[in-house]
């Protein structure tokens, strides 16, 4: 499932949370968004079995993605035309790309977004298009360099229950 009520730790705390779980936080990948004042990290292997965060920085309600098939991190508004999407995790693709899905009551008005694009593709909202908020894809220990203020995302699990080798056809 998506992140709806998203948790975050401090810096100091991600370390010694990394550490503990024997993972070289040096080398951790995710997204680093300074946006409206506030600054936050959200690391791809607490994201790998969550996808989707649906968050609210600096009073803006916003999606941070992560699609770990294709390795894509993404953060969009939420919020088009005065109406507040929240996104959830479909588990289907769309070429190879996380497809997700805004929840509504009224099923009719449910539609898949393409997580690369930030586009509805299928359904009452095809063609609309999200708007991306500025990240980057940063290490984590470059990140807090920069940022030692900045919060960390804190899912409660880290890494890959899966064992995915995403990357194995690369390999050959």
């Amino acid at each position: 499932p998506s992140v709806d009520n998203p948790s975050f730790i401090s810096i100091k705390d991600a370390a010694a949370l990394f550490d503990k779980e024997n993972e070289n936080y040096d080398n951790v990948i995710g997204t680093g968004l300074v946006f409206n004042g506030e600054e936050r990290f959200y690391p791809f292997n607490m994201l790998v079995t969550r996808e989707i965060v649906n968050d609210v920085v600096g009073g803006q309600p916003l999606a941070v993605t992560y699609c770990p098939l294709c390795g894509t991190g993404i953060v969009f508004n939420r919020e088009v035309d005065g109406k507040v999407f929240e996104f959830g995790v479909s588990g289907m693709l769309w070429q190879s790309n996380l497809l997700m899905y805004n929840r509504e009551e009224n099923e009719e008005n449910i539609s898949l977004w393409s997580q690369v694009l930030g586009e509805a593709v299928l359904g009452t909202h095809t063609g609309i298009k999200l708007e991306v908020v500025s990240s980057d894809v940063v290490r984590y220990s470059d990140w807090r360099q920069s940022y030692p203020d900045s919060q960390v995302l804190h899912t409660g699990r880290i890494g890959d229950p899966y064992n995915g080798d995403y990357y194995g056809v690369a390999k050959n």
